[in-house]
């Protein structure tokens, strides 16, 4: 078949009668139509991979944006309209020319990553001469934040089963950030009953136990355990004691900060209010029991020594913002490292309020168990919490919130926690 085409066509170019100048005049427009598609579809080719290259330059962006400055998705979606417009702008076709033509991009959260898709009319420089429609190129990525992100939670038992352990009516709510489990057991994440997980991310150094509905999204499995993200904080120091056995009672009080021996008891519908400034929990409990009720802007619990713990009972009222600067800025409730189970003995650290709804801070145990009990919100009207803890159990039926409102406090974020630096890299 070829061979005869090939046969006719040099016939007709061979030609020497009159009707070729007809001929031509009638073929012309199809081969001019043939040349002048040829040209269009080699500028797609090119207008594909700068599309493209565009939308991976606008993905990273906005993943950046929206996980390390914690933006907001139509602030996000501007970004990646601006970025990828002017990453097309700056590149040039084969023959040095800027591309013409819109270029719109759609954002999503796609499973801890941000994907952008983008669309753009065809250039069409001869095939516009023809009146047909052509579909518009539409490209797509996705970008993740890899090592880093938004941390919210890590649980730092090496090994033990339960690292984070939920059950009954419980529930912990971390849309925004990612939590991390360090426990290399195959139950080291362990979500029963009908409690209910809901992150970012979870990723979990061992395995997972649970049903699909318990976790939302899916835990990962087997990553690599982090290391403490504040090993390197320093202990606030702990002088004198400045108040010895502690113990407010049915009556409106302002307490100062310092080192309050035997710890500090708050009952019997008693009204306190701390002044700003750090509080040295040494050898007693902080206790908030019976009606009683704290309140503080800017202050930070230190906690040593022998059955040093907090206790929040479910009848009291609990609303505490952690220091904006000093030794613990940021710090809301901080466990001495050398403290152990021994010196705990029987006590826990428990929040069991029904009233703790301001939690601003970050919630420091490196040796210690904190369990989370009670029926109602927890931390959900708090610009931030973080927990970095041995070990977090969540009974009964609260719902410990973990915000990232970052930017809508003065209380700073401790380094290696909240927004971490990370390589944000293309994952599709």
């Amino acid at each position: 078949m070829k061979a005869k085409c090939r046969h006719i066509l040099r016939r007709w170019l061979g030609a020497k009668g009159g009707n070729v100048a007809l001929n031509f005049a009638l073929i012309a427009p199809v081969l001019m139509a043939m040349i002048g598609f040829g040209i269009d579809y080699s500028t797609w080719n090119n207008q594909s991979d700068r599309l493209q290259a565009a939308t991976d330059a606008a993905a990273i962006a906005a993943a950046s944006e929206m996980y390390l400055a914690n933006a907001s998705v139509s602030q996000v979606s501007s970004t990646a309209q601006i970025v990828g417009s002017a990453n097309l702008a700056t590149q040039m076709d084969a023959h040095g020319n800027a591309p013409v033509g819109t270029f719109a991009t759609e954002v999503l959260v796609d499973n801890g990553g941000i994907k952008v898709i983008a669309t753009q009319e065809r250039i069409r420089n001869f095939t516009g001469l023809i009146p047909m429609e052509l579909a518009p190129f539409t490209t797509s990525a996705i970008a993740r934040p890899m090592g880093g992100g938004r941390i919210c939670a890590v649980m730092l038992e090496p090994d033990k089963s339960k690292a984070l352990y939920m059950t009954k009516k419980s529930r912990l709510t971390a849309k925004g950030c990612a939590i991390y489990s360090n426990s290399t057991s195959s139950q080291g994440l362990v979500v029963d009953s009908s409690a209910k997980l809901i992150t970012e991310f979870t990723c979990s150094a061992g395995g997972k136990s649970g049903k699909t509905f318990n976790f939302e999204p899916q835990p990962q499995m087997d990553c690599p355990p982090i290391a403490d993200p504040l090993r390197y904080r320093p202990e606030p120091k702990v002088g004198a004691c400045k108040f010895n056995d502690t113990v407010i009672k049915g009556k409106k009080q302002t307490l100062s900060p310092g080192v309050y021996c035997g710890g500090l008891t708050v009952k019997d519908k008693a009204d306190v209010t701390l002044k700003p400034g750090i509080y040295i929990i040494k050898d007693g409990q902080f206790k908030v029991e019976k009606g009683g009720s704290v309140t503080g802007s800017y202050v930070g619990f230190f906690f040593t020594g022998k059955k040093s713990v907090l206790y929040f009972a479910a009848d009291s009222h609990i609303d505490l913002k952690a220091p904006k600067d000093g030794e613990m800025a940021g710090m809301l409730f901080f466990e001495s490292r050398a403290m152990t189970p021994k010196d705990k003995g029987k006590a826990k650290q428990l929040i069991k309020s029904n009233d703790a709804r301001n939690l601003l801070g970050t919630i420091y145990m490196p040796k210690g168990a904190l369990h989370v009990e009670g029926k109602s919100p927890i931390a959900d009207r708090s610009a931030y919490t973080i927990i970095v803890v041995k070990s977090l159990q969540i009974d009964e039926g609260p719902n410990l919130v973990l915000n990232i409102g970052y930017g809508d406090t003065d209380v700073p974020v401790p380094n290696g926690v909240g927004p971490v630096n990370a390589n944000v890299a293309l994952v599709q």
